[in-house]
């Protein structure tokens, strides 16, 4: 009996001790649960005060994406504006100062009158598009930095616990020349409760480039009809260099022949189409100051440019004249000749006593601005014949239609010849109507020169310059995270 008892005792005993393990063991797991959730609910605040941050840098940085895209629309604006604006400018001083007119006021900044003030004009036309850019760059610095200046420290609540907001920075942006590039940094902080996280992000913008990278716009000089003509008359790149007796030592450029066989050291110079002849007397030149004999004078494909001291050149006899290029400034009369082949004559006015047929030829009468130039072949009754491949250009506005020959008569033209007239018809009684390629009215005068075979390299090239060009402004944004 007494065994018994006992044996129930152990066994309430062990009962017992079960109890006291199985809850010592569910405290254990009660506390370890309370504790893992307290450290995933302190994740989760972490990670939303991260979300938040993340979310403030998203937020600014469109922000100022879409500023920027205002401010690259203004700047392209300015930059187009002013270019053009410039290319204005200077095609009224290049045309000032190519038609001898004094330079006009205000046309030049401060920074770069010193280049216009000495009429540097390449210079002028460069330090001002420089100056465009310089100001295009400022003008597009201080909108940046107004912009950002804006962006004051702000709290925006994403709920009622969590918030992002933008933290002060004091920076001053810089443009870095080279790269063209503006970095701009913000600082957001995200919180929830007492988390916070701090994410640092950077805005690289790359200011446009609006201006070409080479000098693509021809600035042209619009000279007067005077002035153009006054140069045609003036050698390319004239210059006062009397010529060596030695024909072979002029391989090219120009020269005032003072000798007396002209036709021979013309075909005597090594590229006579490289080198361009000034004399004064013609026929002193050639051979015989007391008559001017003429002829068969083969130039050998040489340009000779006469300036008769008393504004005429009277020719006795001028028959086969060949391959050879005349520029007489003033009067050419001739009264004794037959024919011309491959030859340009550019005179002011022309006077044919007898006969003169041409072949292969361009006889180009340029006139003054005084409008007494002319052109009479029929003072014997007898007539010029323009006639295969050859061409008679005139300059309406610079001769006399009333001293002038009848340019309606028929005969001039013959086979494939060309009459050629700038401007268009203006006298419908003296002028003969347009006929399709023979009688051809011609309203760009550069153009009626070039057409004539006119040598127009003497005339001003113009100037160049830089040119707008669209371009699109690069964006990036990085972020960083930190620890």
């Amino acid at each position: 009996m007494k065994y018994v008892k006992n044996h129930k005792g152990y066994a309430l005993l062990l009962v017992l001790l079960l109890v006291v393990v199985f809850v010592g063991l569910s405290a254990v797991f009660v506390a370890a649960s309370f504790n893992n959730a307290k450290q995933e609910s302190t994740v989760d605040v972490r990670n939303q005060s991260v979300v938040a941050a993340e979310m403030g840098v998203k937020y600014n940085i469109n922000n100022l994406k879409n500023e920027i895209k205002i401010i690259n629309q203004d700047y392209k604006s300015f930059m187009n504006t002013s270019l053009n604006t410039l290319v204005d400018k200077a095609t009224a001083v290049t045309t000032a100062k190519d038609n001898n007119l004094p330079l006009p006021n205000g046309m030049s900044t401060a920074a770069c009158s010193v280049f216009y003030s000495n009429v540097h004009i390449n210079d002028w036309i460069d330090c001002e598009t420089k100056e465009i850019e310089r100001a295009g760059v400022d003008m597009y610095m201080s909108e940046v930095n107004r912009v950002y200046a804006d962006l004051a420290p702000q709290e925006n609540r994403v709920d009622t616990k969590t918030k992002y907001e933008l933290m002060p920075l004091a920076v001053n942006l810089v443009f870095d020349q080279a790269t063209r590039r503006i970095e701009i940094p913000l600082s957001v902080q995200g919180k929830q409760n007492a988390s916070v996280k701090n994410l640092n992000a950077k805005l690289i913008v790359t200011i446009p480039d609006h201006t070409s990278e080479t000098n693509d716009i021809v600035i042209k000089t619009i000279l007067s009809e005077k002035e153009t003509v006054d140069r045609i008359f003036i050698p390319p790149n004239d210059n006062t260099t009397i010529c060596p007796t030695q024909a072979s030592e002029m391989t090219s450029g120009v020269c005032k022949y003072t000798g007396t066989n002209l036709e021979s050291y013309l075909a005597s110079l090594p590229d006579p189409s490289k080198v361009s002849i000034k004399v004064e007397d013609l026929c002193y030149a050639v051979k015989d100051k007391t008559k001017c004999n003429l002829n068969i004078l083969d130039g050998s494909g040489g340009t000779v440019y006469i300036k008769p001291s008393n504004q005429t050149v009277n020719v006795d006899n001028l028959n086969n004249l060949e391959d050879i290029s005349m520029y007489v400034d003033g009067d050419l009369i001739i009264k004794n000749s037959n024919s011309a082949d491959n030859n340009t004559i550019v005179s002011r006015s022309y006077s044919f006593h007898v006969s003169m047929n041409l072949t292969n030829s361009n006889l180009v009468v340029l006139g003054n601005e005084a409008k007494t130039g002319y052109i009479d072949w029929k003072s014997t009754g007898k007539s010029v014949t323009v006639s295969t491949n050859s061409k008679m250009c005139i300059n309406l506005n610079g001769i006399s239609l009333a001293n002038s020959s009848d340019l309606t008569d028929p005969s001039i033209l013959s086979g494939n010849g060309k009459l050629i007239l700038y401007p268009g018809r203006t006298d419908m009684d003296k002028l003969p109507a347009a006929v399709e390629d023979k009688i051809i009215y011609m309203n760009d005068f550069v153009a009626f020169l070039n057409e004539c075979n006119v040598n127009t390299s003497g005339l001003p090239e113009g100037h160049s310059m830089k040119q707008f060009i669209d371009s699109t402004s690069e964006i990036e944004a990085t972020v960083d995270y930190g620890n």
